[in-house]
């Protein structure tokens, strides 16, 4: 047998993920430990792998589970040979609320290097290779749905005048067509990645049982959803979507309604607008629950995102538990008592 992680020497780090910034904290040869700050974006991504890559010595890094743009990173980690280890939020907080009391970016990567090094050891695993997969087919099915919704907004202003070529039009149409058939193909790659799979085909069945989610949507959602640690709450889901109200600002109006933070995985909310559309129209209990909120005051887009996190927190705990839609169960009880 090797050497025992106690006395082979290991370079160590603790990376708090923010929207925009990496802040990494790691031992360098000698003295404290060293805080460096990168970009969250691909260059940045590059330069913080490299740091741990390069060395003389094995790496072994901690992150936090539900960090944004946490899954690229830790794949591209792995891929450079880099040991990782996602932990709970929850678990975090907990060891730093043990010996420290400011919370900063800087404080918080010391804080997960602190646990590195005091606690056991658990790599991560990244998620098989069915569902990464299924990520880069919803994801590229997005793309092209961002494409095909450009080309329509400009066949449609190129039409509200006599001046535009006949040839011009037919090039967006075709161009349109092109496109429907590249999405469709796409989707039923997904639909057949997701029936073959065991796993996949249950959480597939299980999404589409919700009254707007069709086979389009349900690829698009489990494509970020089933990448994601599965001890996430059904709360800190809706964070990562970012779908939760956003923080009154100190000196703000003490009254009206908070927006959402969108700080979070864009793909998610977007996938979920149009089958919120459709189950305010067509699902009874959901119809019930928008028109409630409606009643009480809010405003028409402040009730569909209410719809759309009620939505995302009843996928996730479907998912979870292998179950399918429980009309029932959706509404929250404070708000079914009300008149």
């Amino acid at each position: 047998m090797g050497k025992s992680t106690r006395t082979r020497k290991i370079l160590m780090g603790g990376i708090d993920i923010g929207g925009k910034t990496l802040t990494v904290a790691f031992h360098g040869r000698v003295g404290d430990p060293k805080v460096l700050d990168y970009a969250n974006d691909d260059e940045g991504r590059a330069k913080l792998v490299a740091l741990f890559s390069q060395g003389r010595y094995p790496a072994r890094v901690v992150m936090e589970a539900t960090s944004l743009y946490g899954l690229d990173l830790a794949l591209r980690l792995v891929q450079a040979k880099v040991e990782v280890m996602v932990v709970n939020p929850r678990v975090a907080r907990r060891f730093a609320e043990t010996y420290l009391r400011a919370k900063t970016d800087r404080v918080d990567a010391l804080m997960l290097l602190e646990y590195l090094q005091r606690m056991p050891f658990v790599g991560w695993q990244p998620p098989h290779a069915d569902r990464l997969q299924l990520r880069m087919l919803s994801r590229r099915i997005g793309d092209l749905v961002v494409q095909h919704t450009a080309e329509r907004n400009r066949l449609h202003a190129m039409q509200a005048t006599s001046s535009t070529p006949a040839p011009v039009l037919d090039d967006i149409k075709e161009g349109l067509a092109q496109l429907d058939v590249r999405i469709q193909k796409l989707v039923a790659v997904g639909a057949n990645l997701c029936e073959g799979s065991d796993e996949l085909r249950q959480a597939f069945h299980v999404a589409k049982s919700i009254h707007g989610i069709g086979d389009r949507s349900a690829i698009a959602l489990l494509g970020e959803l089933l990448v994601l640690p599965p001890d996430m709450t059904a709360k800190q889901v809706v964070a990562h979507a970012g779908l939760d109200p956003r923080p009154k600002e100190s000196g703000g109006p003490a009254m009206g309604p908070r927006s959402i933070s969108k700080i979070g995985n864009s793909h998610v909310r977007g996938s979920l607008w149009m089958p919120t559309l459709t189950a305010v129209r067509f699902e009874p209990v959901v119809k019930t629950y928008y028109e409630r909120l409606l009643g009480r005051g809010k405003a028409k887009m402040n009730a569909l995102i209410a719809v759309s996190r009620r939505l995302l927190q009843a996928l996730w705990m479907m998912i979870k538990g292998g179950t399918r839609f429980d009309p029932t169960r959706f509404a929250p009880r404070t708000a079914a008592a009300q008149p």
